[in-house]
């Protein structure tokens, strides 16, 4: 009895072991799919291995959520009506659980980065309301101010409303003059003697 019990306990951990790494070997497999997909800015062919990635090793590699970000933002300028709104939410999920799956890069925080990120997405595809923009604002500064940067959603929230007046064409240098001057005295000189 106790042998049979203790061979059923080698087989599960044996088949189980071997199904990890057959798991592992596909989601290796699909994520060097959908990277060379989505380096060359193929988000179409990126999607299904990107998202079996996603769904069966999310730990695996940063690479999930850096291009499933691009991946998500270019399904979402392209879908219309519900489908809209599905990947809307769906890239909201994605800043979650890159949050809850790789919060540090090489030893430093990047919690207020990514929240950041999430904020200034959801301004620039108006998801959610001002209130939730800002509280999410808020959120990336008061969670990791180090890595929270505010220059780009600031200068993205302004060009909205502030255009630069056109630069005046550049003034004529005195030195040009000068120097068409000194050419005119140089000729004129050498022509007197």
């Amino acid at each position: 009895m106790r042998t049979l019990t203790n061979f059923l306990v080698f087989t599960f951990i044996l088949s189980t072991s071997f199904v990890s790494a057959q798991t592992s070997e596909t989601c290796n497999q699909n994520l060097s799919i959908f990277a060379e997909s989505a380096k060359v800015k193929n988000y179409d062919a990126a999607y299904e291995p990107w998202n079996a990635v996603r769904a069966e090793c999310p730990k695996l590699n940063r690479a999930i959520y850096t291009y499933g970000e691009r991946i998500l933002k270019s399904r979402l300028k392209n879908a219309e009506g519900a489908a809209k709104d599905a990947e809307a939410q769906d890239l909201m999920k994605l800043y979650d659980q890159w949050i809850a799956n790789f919060p540090s890069r090489k030893g430093k925080n990047m919690i207020g980065s990514i929240l950041a990120s999430k904020a200034q997405t959801m301004m620039d595809y108006k998801l959610g309301t001002t209130a939730e923009v800002y509280a999410t604002f808020d959120d990336a500064y008061t969670k990791d101010i180090n890595s929270f940067t505010r220059t780009h959603a600031h200068a993205r929230a302004h060009t909205h409303t502030y255009t630069p007046p056109p630069r005046p064409p550049p003034p004529h240098t005195r030195t040009h003059a000068r120097t068409h001057a000194r050419t005119r005295t140089r000729v004129h000189s050498r022509s007197c003697t």
